[in-house]
């Protein structure tokens, strides 16, 4: 269901409310080790049967068997394509990531901190800067490797 007549503009709100609803510590979510992935960690304690009263003893770095924290890396690993920008020295500066084409093409834009639709129309949304920064710190290695 949308919320405006915009559709692009929905899905920009959907993409960036994922990165705000998440975990701060772990913004790209949880994978197990079977593919089920998570977007919180109570999300990951409920999926591994991690009873209420257990629950204080996890965190991001004590996650149950078979579960792991995303990284930006991994995050981009399934991007269709990216953009280095860097400056005139060739020093890296921002980078554009591409999440999907065709319906909607997203595009994720280090440098302004927002994710772009284009579907009915064009979409703009913020995500958080610790997303930002993760997603930026992960291409910026990228560029250095050479990738």
């Amino acid at each position: 269901m949308t919320t405006t007549d915009n559709l692009a503009e929905d899905y920009a709100k959907q993409i960036a409310r994922g990165f705000y609803n998440a975990d701060p510590s772990a913004p790209f979510g949880y994978i197990s080790d079977d593919g089920e992935e998570a977007r919180t960690l109570s999300d990951v304690l409920t999926a591994a049967g991690i009873k209420k009263k257990h629950r204080e003893d996890y965190d991001t770095d004590n996650l149950p068997e078979g579960w792991n924290v995303v990284s930006a890396m991994d995050y981009i690993s399934d991007a269709l394509d990216f953009r280095y920008i860097v400056d005139s020295d060739r020093t890296f500066r921002d980078a554009e990531i591409c999440i999907s084409l065709n319906g909607p093409a997203t595009w994720i834009y280090t440098e302004d901190a927002t994710v772009n639709v284009w579907w009915d129309s064009k979409g703009t949304q913020s995500i958080p800067f610790y997303v930002r920064d993760a997603l930026r710190e992960a291409m910026e290695e990228l560029w250095e490797m050479g990738a």
